[in-house]
């Protein structure tokens, strides 16, 4: 179409166009090859012929078109500009699907072309509007419902998307150029502002990206596309001539075009109501021109509805109190319910070992009177025939004279099918897989493992690669008692059951370094911190399995390295954690479906607190429950011998919905409130990260990607925990190319890619009020996406 550059439009701006912004034809859009939006044009409403014959009396302006000045967002989100090219806007935060508990309500859903009275039918002079539309989105591939024109959405949630349909006309005989801009301001009061691009803290609503079905699940559509002239959900008044429209997803405002005379057209913007949106409050949003209330142009109206009820899992439970750091005199948590007095008993029964096959002799074996304490300790007995309990001096079958062809069924000779003290044997046949090396899965320590242990006091593990877990690695046969760990501020201590073996003490120097490694003979140096024991196995003192390439979940840190106290973070198994905040607080004393412990923020844990049989805390005797109580570290059903489930390596399917068990370990500590609401107020609970919630129960089906945590850009539904907290034990030893302090445990898997548009690395960066992620993350490019605490 030739256009007449001599005659300047009757619709300017004052002082002009810059000369850097570039005036698009409307009309060319209807020819780029762009992908369509949310469904295909088929699947849309009909729409009725493009002219009329029978004109309609012109409509009086509403007050709401008037020239009303256009203020910035209160919150000072992001500035927009004017003029820019499509594609190169910045993204918004991503909109989940509409919560179908709580379906949105309108008062029809026909098509806008129906409601031809309601839509201005004859043209005026210059740029002109009518009454603004709304379409109601839902997940991807889910035909959008368009509602008639006119007419309020309500009963709508945070996250709730919506397509904002506004009518542009151009009734004169010049082309007129408009720069649309999306606006809002509560239904009524204050000034109008413009939407921001990306959620903003403080700001109810945003611009939003929309989300198209794929072969292998859904990606963000795209910035612009153009929407045919058959495909308008306006009715084009008598005389004017349809021309193609537009729908902006996750851009506001768009790029300036022109309209031609005697046209008409739409443009659609996909807004989001955030999570700071009013519960009960209405919302009017308008389309201007670059700021310029558009005559006639007549707002749409959306409100909130009602704060929903807060959810819960079934079978909310709290934990175990735990006493708090002992005063200096303590030595010992008594047991949990049991006076002080009873704190150092035991409860095991006094018991008989039968003679084995292999022992001269079929008499029977009396342990005691003393009962199963001085089965360990025969130098404290009254009774004479301790030692040959495990020993024979003329025929041993094993190394150290001991009765049995190994170390492993010498143990079981009273610790198994409740012959006397615990019952290992058991302990150890929980159904749980084989141990596989190959994927560096393991579900025990195994005890058949070779080895040659003979004495405690023998460093065997100092840059050792081949390691054992023989009973006796953990276990001294002549020191072990039953008496408990007890917390301090600098862990917990060992408890009577590793009383004489060897560990490793660590003297820690900066924040992510190795500290200086002390080995511990167990008689002279003894091991005085729980945690010392394990890192005689689990830390550089050895030498570390190499890195499986190209699986960072499989492998192997210093936990050590991960520990130490002058870290950005880490779990508090050596000192008290950072995160001193009354959010943490909270968190971890709420409950949860699998809550185990109800530790505080002064607290130091155990390593068992996590690493432990899946049976942990469903004993009869409340004693065995509590945090202080024997954990047995021997096996579990859980990988990495865990007390309950948590996936790190593989993520959740699209469709598949809030899965607690995938991170119950965590609720173990911690409530689970901010993680099954995704709306405030619970959505804010118990946590620093108000979209807790919408990670890992709102986006469900967000993202194409695999399955697999170590495959670049893999994610097509919910978020697991390990996606944001890929090193649960501290954040030092993170896969290269990415950038975190080290803040709140926050690291990322590779899965987790640089931002689209900005690019460098996965980047967190914690403020003062809450913290800016740039990443891309399931398909959503999150471009310095800020949230508030």
């Amino acid at each position: 179409m030739t256009r007449n550059r001599t005659t300047p439009p009757r619709h300017t701006r004052l002082g002009g166009w810059p000369a850097a912004v570039a005036m698009v034809p409307l009309l060319a859009l209807a020819l780029t090859a762009t992908p369509a939006v949310g469904l295909a044009a088929e699947d849309l409403p009909t729409p009725t012929a493009t002219t009329t014959s029978s004109p309609s009396p012109t409509p009086t302006p509403t007050s709401s078109a008037t020239e009303t000045p256009t203020a910035p967002p209160t919150a000072e989100p992001s500035p927009t500009t004017s003029g820019t090219t499509p594609g190169t806007e910045a993204a918004a935060t991503t909109a989940p699907a509409t919560d179908p508990s709580t379906e949105p309500s309108a008062t029809s859903s026909t098509d806008l072309t129906a409601a031809s009275t309601d839509l201005l039918s004859l043209p005026v002079p210059g740029l002109s509007g009518g009454a603004a539309a709304l379409a109601l989105l839902g997940d991807p591939g889910v035909t959008p419902r368009y509602l008639p024109a006119g007419a309020p959405a309500a009963g709508l949630g945070p996250f709730q998307s919506v397509r904002l349909v506004a009518p542009l006309l151009n009734g004169g005989p010049d082309p007129v150029t408009v720069a649309p801009q999306l606006e809002f301001r509560v239904a009524g009061t204050g000034d109008f502002q413009v939407v921001p691009e990306a959620a903003t803290p403080g700001v109810p609503l945003h611009s939003a990206e929309e989300w198209v079905a794929t072969e292998t699940g859904s990606a963000p559509a795209p910035r612009s596309t153009p929407i045919p002239t058959d495909s308008l959900h306006v009715t084009i008044p008598d005389g004017l001539t349809a021309v193609a429209g537009q729908r902006s997803s996750g851009v506001n405002p768009v790029t300036p075009y022109f309209l031609p005379p005697g046209t008409a057209t739409e443009q659609e913007f996909t807004v989001a109501l955030s999570i700071d949106a009013g519960y009960g409050t209405s919302y009017e949003l308008r389309v201007t021109d670059d700021g310029s209330a558009i005559p006639l142009l007549e707002p749409a109206t959306v409100t909130v509805g009602a704060a929903p009820a807060t959810l819960a899992s079934p079978g909310q439970q709290d934990g175990e109190q735990v006493s708090g750091l002992p005063e200096a005199q303590a030595t010992a948590y008594a047991l949990v319910g049991a006076p002080e007095a009873d704190a150092t008993k035991t409860s095991y029964p006094l018991y008989t070992a039968l003679a084995g096959p292999d022992v001269a002799t079929d008499a029977v074996i009396t342990v005691g009177p003393n009962g199963p304490g001085t089965i360990h300790n025969p130098g404290a007995s009254t009774t004479s025939g301790q030692c040959g309990v495990c020993h024979q001096t003329h025929s041993a079958k094993s190394q150290n004279l001991v009765k049995k062809s190994s170390e492993t069924d010498q143990c079981y000779t009273c610790h198994a099918g409740g012959t006397g003290g615990a019952d290992v044997q058991a302990q150890y046949a929980l159904g749980q897989p084989a141990n596989d090396p190959t994927t560096r899965s393991y579900w025990s320590h195994d005890t058949t493992d070779p080895g040659d242990h003979t004495l405690d006091s023998k460093n065997e593990f100092a840059g050792a690669l081949s390691r054992h877990s023989q009973c006796s690695d953990c276990h001294d046969p002549h020191g072990a008692t039953t008496s408990k760990s007890t917390m301090t501020a600098t862990g917990w201590t060992a408890p009577g059951g590793f009383t004489k073996v060897g560990g490793v003490a660590v003297t820690n120097g900066a924040a992510g370094t190795a500290p200086t490694y002390t080995w511990l003979d167990g008689m002279v140096q003894p091991v005085t911190a729980e945690y010392q024991l394990c890192l005689k196995c689990h830390s550089g003192f050895t030498t570390l399995p190499e890195d499986v390439a190209g699986k960072p979940s499989q492998s192997f840190t210093d936990l050590a390295v991960d520990f130490n106290p002058a870290n950005g973070s880490y779990h508090p198994i050596e000192a008290p954690g950072r995160n001193q905040t009354q959010k943490l607080a909270d968190s971890l004393a709420g409950p949860s479906p699998y809550k185990l412990w109800n530790f505080t923020t002064n607290d130091t844990v155990r390593c068992v607190s996590c690493h432990a049989s899946n049976t942990t805390g469903t004993s009869a005797d409340p004693a065995e429950n509590g945090p202080d109580a024997t954990l047995t570290v021997h096996a579990s059903t859980n990988r990495g011998i865990l007390i309950r489930p948590y996936e790190n390596r593989v993520l959740s399917k699209a469709g598949q919905y809030y899965d607690a068990k995938g991170f119950a370990l965590c609720l173990a500590c911690h409530m689970e409130t901010p993680y099954l609401n995704r709306v405030r107020p619970a959505a804010a609970e118990g946590t620093n990260f108000v979209f807790h919630g919408l990670h890992v129960s709102g986006i469900t089906t967000k993202g194409s990607g695999g399955l697999d945590i170590d495959t670049p850009g893999a994610g097509q539904g919910n978020a697991r925990c390990a996606e944001c907290h890929f090193s649960s034990h501290g954040t030092t030893q993170l896969p290269d190319g990415q950038q975190v302090a080290g803040d709140r445990l926050i690291g990322f898997p590779p899965n987790v890619l640089p931002s689209k548009a900005m690019g460098g690395v996965p980047t967190f960066k914690k403020t003062a009020t809450g913290g800016t992620c740039t990443l891309t993350c399931h398909g959503k490019d999150h471009q310095g996406a800020t949230y508030s605490n």
